[in-house]
């Protein structure tokens, strides 16, 4: 705004030295020979930070993006997470991938730079054109939902950070016999809710100015509820299930909306497959649930019945079938409205 009419520091008809949102003025130029009629293409970025010193690097960002084509820098993307279960435990695995091949001939070949084999920790910046991959960061929200943002809520339980003269040097998580990376959460409450996140992030490239790149939570959030892995055959692990009692208005009792909905007790002790019936003590059917999970030995009831209705207070029977040897294993349980 060359021409004087507005200048930093004057006040037209509001105050621009409080906070509010800043988006309210923008301009660009002096253009001094840009004759009538002619058209020209102006870019803008948009830059936040939660401080002066990440609203700096923000910025660094959005000029190499901009100098690039538009092409955003990222950082190595998330893994994908296979979950498995243990007592008041979760254990998160995850490939690390690899740099190389091998063909039918056995001839270890190198993997072009966006083959997704290669991700996370062979990923290769399109920035720079060399490996990017620094580490991990491991997140866990004990609740049902979000309401805010996920990094603000979440706590960071593990930082894994690759040995190499930057950053902690605390190593990366230990591989398991099937080559994956693992890591084991414990002391965790079975049959509550809690999320996941395991996100990669680069190191700092002082060569573009581009500060450390993390992937985004979402990219493998997932809601998990723990407990025990599935019996096998001969254990000597009984079913059963929890809250038992079930009383209303407990902590399993997180109910949103509708009175009756999103109520939840727990089958535990339960093999990869199986069956599970509830009957009343008169004998009559309420409900049929279908066990099929190789990671968890729990199943959830959202006690309504078969069709689509509350029970009422009482005393109910329970029936676990095996369809691999056949056993059979009953218990009761109390609904306490």
């Amino acid at each position: 705004m060359s021409n004087g009419e507005f200048d930093v520091g004057v006040q037209e008809h509001e105050d621009f030295t409080r906070a509010h949102d800043w988006i309210a003025l923008l301009s660009t130029g002096p253009f001094p020979y840009l004759a009538p009629n002619d058209s020209i293409n102006v870019t803008y970025a948009v830059v936040c930070g939660t401080d002066s010193l990440a609203l700096l690097a923000n910025s660094k960002v959005a000029q190499v993006a901009y100098d690039e084509g538009f092409e955003i820098a990222s950082g190595p993307p998330s893994p994908i997470l296979d979950i498995s279960y243990a007592d008041n435990s979760v254990i998160l695995s995850w490939a690390a991938g690899d740099s190389l091949y091998q063909n039918e001939q056995e001839e270890w070949l190198p993997l072009v730079d966006d083959d997704p084999r290669r991700q996370p920790e062979h990923h290769i910046s399109r920035m720079t054109g060399h490996e990017d991959f620094q580490g991990y960061r491991i997140y866990r929200f004990q609740g049902d939902s979000f309401n805010a943002d996920p990094y603000d809520q979440a706590m960071l339980v593990a930082e894994f950070d690759k040995v190499d003269g930057l950053g902690f040097d605390t190593g990366l998580p230990p591989k398991n016999a099937e080559g994956l990376r693992s890591f084991t959460d414990t002391n965790l409450l079975d049959g509550f809710p809690y999320w996941y996140s395991v996100v990669s992030f680069s190191a700092p490239n002082p060569e573009q100015d581009l500060p450390a790149l993390q992937s985004g939570f979402y990219e493998n959030a997932l809601k998990l509820y723990p407990g025990p892995a599935p019996t096998t055959s001969g254990s000597d692990r009984s079913v059963g299930v929890y809250p038992n009692p079930y009383r209303s208005g407990s902590h399993f009792d997180a109910r949103v909306g509708e009175v009756e909905l999103n109520r939840k007790i727990w089958f535990t002790g339960l093999p990869a497959r199986c069956t599970i019936k509830v009957f009343t003590v008169a004998g009559d059917l309420v409900k049929t649930l279908y066990h099929d999970d190789p990671a968890s030995g729990m199943e959830s009831w959202d006690l309504l019945s078969e069709p689509v209705r509350t029970i009422a207070t009482g005393l109910y029977v329970y029936v676990v079938e095996n369809p691999v040897d056949g056993s059979t294993q009953r218990g009761k349980l109390v609904v306490i409205k």
